[in-house]
């Protein structure tokens, strides 16, 4: 198997940090995913996330499952998908990362917190957009409304794709900011070679 960034967990040539993650301080530990965003898995996430085909979600489940088995982070406190913001969630009638983080949760045996983490900016579509931009655009998106619920948790934070690890460093920052010990983060696929 190619060798993985210790940070992102986007595959290398040699082992090492990858370009991006090299010398950055990131907010989360941590980052794994289960496979390549690319060819049928990119498909198949479209399929599930836009056209809500949720036949796919045990396909899926079972790649979390896998790369679980295979990359174990340390068992976490609490699982805690990405939310989306209110008027996207109705608009899609459902957050895919709500319902892999449930798999997860299910396997894994513990919680799912699905109120702690709250989107609260309406984010534009990120896709086209530059890392940079990226960034800019989830910098203050989230926030973390957990009373002490998460005090010194180990959090394991779900999505289905890691493009830039911006989304997920904000979702990292507001539940640092809320208490939490540390987020790992697991999603379905990671976008290789993201500039």
């Amino acid at each position: 198997a190619a060798p993985l960034c210790p940070r992102c967990g986007k595959p290398l040539a040699q082992d090492g940090y990858c370009p991006y993650c090299y010398g950055r301080n990131l907010v989360f530990i941590q980052a794994r995913a289960a496979a390549i965003y690319t060819g049928v898995l990119r498909r198949a996430i479209h399929l599930f996330k836009y056209k809500g085909v949720r036949e796919l979600l045990s396909y899926l489940g079972d790649l979390l499952r896998q790369c679980l088995s295979e990359h174990p982070p340390p068992v976490p406190d609490v699982i805690i998908p990405v939310p989306l913001h209110r008027r996207r969630e109705r608009e899609r009638g459902f957050n895919q990362a709500a319902l892999l983080a449930a798999g997860v949760g299910r396997y894994l045996q513990r919680p799912v917190d699905y109120s702690s983490l709250i989107r609260r900016q309406h984010t534009p579509p990120t896709h086209g957009l530059s890392r940079r931009e990226r960034e800019e655009v989830m910098k203050d998106a989230f926030i973390c409304r957990a009373g002490r619920r998460l005090r010194g948790k180990t959090i394991l934070l779900i999505d289905d794709i890691l493009t830039t690890g911006a989304t997920a460093s904000g979702c990292s920052t507001a539940l640092l900011q809320g208490g939490a010990a540390g987020v790992y983060v697991l999603t379905v696929a990671t976008v290789a070679g993201y500039k």
